[in-house]
């Protein structure tokens, strides 16, 4: 999903014992690139979930 906007380096699903918590991170090549990825997906629905797409500083 992700991968349409530019190249992905990391992802990380967040699970404790009883499986996926419901949120993850996505570490993307270029800050350009991720926010274009945040526009274009925050709000939009995933298996019938809305999801919430922000961003974080980097650290270059």
């Amino acid at each position: 999903m992700f991968e349409k906007y530019g190249p992905v380096t990391d992802v990380e699903i967040i699970f404790n014992e009883r499986g996926s918590k419901g949120f993850g991170f996505v570490t993307m090549e270029k800050a350009a690139d991720a926010e274009k990825a945040r526009q274009e997906l925050h709000g939009s629905s995933v298996e019938g979930r809305k999801i919430e797409v922000s961003s974080t500083p980097t650290s270059r």
